[in-house]
């Protein structure tokens, strides 16, 4: 596992770090003297982020999938042609909404932790 400490870590860019092998993770900032207050027994485990985070993104293949399987399920009893709904819904132009939705995700971002330890 590569190993870096908080200044190497800093000066190549990374701005995150959480904790390695923990199911409620917590994603804190990154600075200079973040750890001064923490006792080196106590550094087992820390971990950065990559430097930039990542966003919930949707597709028309995702907005298809979707339509098809809720109005499919909805309407059992109709006997609704798949075929014909998948095309009829294929038609659409969906580049209005999903750059709505895309954009409001865009507010949620979430970082993945690498595998480079940080060390005094």
């Amino acid at each position: 596992m590569e190993k870096l400490t908080v200044k190497e870590a800093i000066d190549q860019g990374y701005t995150k770090y959480g904790f390695e092998d923990v199911d409620d993770q917590t994603v804190n900032d990154l600075h200079d003297d973040v750890f001064d207050d923490i006792d080196k027994d106590d550094w087992d485990g820390f971990v950065l982020c990559e430097k930039e985070p990542t966003t919930p993104i949707i597709d028309k293949g995702f907005i298809l999938e979707v339509l098809n399987d809720k109005i499919i399920d909805a309407n059992d009893e109709m006997l609704i042609d798949g075929y014909a709904l998948s095309n009829s819904l294929e038609s659409i132009d969906y580049t209005d909404i999903l750059e709505k939705i895309n954009k409001e995700l865009s507010k949620f971002e979430y970082w993945f932790l690498t595998e480079i330890k940080l060390v005094k």
